[in-house]
């Protein structure tokens, strides 16, 4: 090794322990790696625990017209699923390597697949290529990146704990927030019937009594069945459910909302016998949230539709998962459920006639704490809707949104009939 060699090694090493920052870090990684190896192009590719992408740091890379980083993913997948380290110094000499039609598409000389474990689980690649031959004593080189791949392994570790806490502490603060309206509504309401000559008026403080504890009821309910999840880090077992009768038996516990809102929800269906193998409390976490949101939004006078269908697809064509931001750090260790497609998906969308919002507010949406503008002129009644994305992927369905003049918006969820 080179003094230069050594003295990029150092650079690497000293960053791991001045920033939390996993962007700064994880590209100042790269940089120095690049130089390492003498390479062109490199990427640092982040893994859930079902084995799909879930970030990617690039360094001298852009993605190609499908939205992916143009690169050798056939290594990058044999490094992912065998946990070893790959590579080639010359593609043309290798036959291993010199068929593959990224290699030869892209024209690429020297490859290199390093894996980023946590325990025995490959939780990163880092990879690397260049259309020229690699550069001499690129196998001492390569130990090093093996010994700089466990520290960047620690750094991820350390992050994804920082954020999950991070995100704890907010949502926790939020859920305060969230309380303290309907409690402090709950208790001048209280007063107001205590007094005398309050007759008028007992009914309708009565009802907003009942939504201010029904709304606190569903915070505290559905905070607990969130810390009940993470402890564990299991789903509860699914169970048999006839969604469109449970539906209608839960659509009864906004009925004082609704009056109060001066709104209705109507409930359709294309079969009322639809049945899905689902965890309940997970279930209704997305239903909640989705309808407590689609009635505080509505104009008064004006109808919630909740309408239920069968699909054979999970979602649109093009359809692309929603990043929610640090609420994925919460989730990411939790063993989700994986969907049959062979036996179809159930979508329930929930539609009203609010506000418009932009295409790209409906993507944003679901980011942490990510509000629109009407939304903040209220307070939150819910746990938000990166928690109701991550439910939902967790139960193996999908969550888009869509938002026009003429229809209004629509949030429709779809969830496996069964899973595996």
């Amino acid at each position: 090794m080179s003094e230069i060699d050594d003295k990029i090694l150092v650079e690497i090493a000293l960053h791991f322990g001045t920033t939390l920052d996993l962007e700064e870090l994880l590209a100042v990684v790269l940089d120095r790696v690049t130089a390492l190896l003498g390479s062109e192009r490199s990427a640092l590719l982040l893994f859930d625990d079902s084995g799909e992408l879930s970030h990617a740091v690039s360094h001298g890379l852009e993605p190609g017209p499908d939205g992916r980083l143009s690169i050798s993913w056939s290594l990058v997948e044999e490094v992912r699923q065998g946990g070893v380290l790959k590579y080639t110094y010359d593609t043309g000499g290798d036959q291993a390597f010199a068929d593959r039609a990224s290699v030869q598409a892209l024209a690429l000389r020297y490859l290199v697949g390093v894996p980023i474990l946590s325990g025995e689980r490959v939780m990163a690649v880092l990879y690397s290529d260049s259309r020229m031959l690699a550069q001499p004593r690129q196998e001492e080189r390569l130990e090093r990146i093996e010994a700089v791949c466990g520290l960047v392994a620690t750094a991820l570790e350390n992050a994804r704990l920082y954020e999950a806490e991070r995100f704890r502490a907010r949502l926790l603060a939020r859920m305060v927030h969230d309380l303290r309206s309907p409690i402090q509504a709950v208790m001048a309401n209280a007063t107001v019937l205590t007094e005398e000559g309050a007759g008028d008026w007992v009914s309708d403080t009565a009802q907003d009594i009942e939504v201010s504890a029904s709304g606190m009821a569903r915070v505290v309910q559905n905070t607990l069945d969130l810390a009940r999840l993470e402890g564990t880090r299991r789903l509860p077992a699914a169970e048999p459910l006839h969604l469109v009768s449970a539906l209608q038996d839960h659509l009864s516990s906004y009925r004082a909302l609704c009056r109060q809102r001066d709104v209705r929800v109507e409930l359709s269906t294309t079969d009322p016998e639809f049945t899905l193998a689902v965890p309940k409390p997970q279930l209704w976490i997305v239903i909640d949230n989705l309808l407590s949101n689609a009635i505080h939004h509505a104009p008064n006078g004006t109808v919630v539709s909740v309408s239920v269908s069968r699909a054979r697809c999970r979602a649109p064509e093009g359809y692309l998962p929603p990043e929610t931001g640090s609420a994925r750090h919460m989730f990411e260790r939790i063993q989700g459920l994986s969907a049959d497609p062979e036996q179809g998906f159930i979508h329930v969308a929930i539609a009203n006639a609010g506000p418009t919002l932009s295409a790209e507010m409906c993507r944003k949406i679901f980011r942490e704490f990510e509000r629109g503008a009407e939304t903040k002129a209220r307070l939150s009644t819910g746990l938000g809707l990166p928690i109701v994305a991550e439910c939902v992927r967790i139960l193996g369905g999908a969550i888009w949104m869509e938002s026009t003049e003429e229809t209004g918006t629509t949030v429709t969820v779809s969830f496996p009939v069964a899973s595996r």
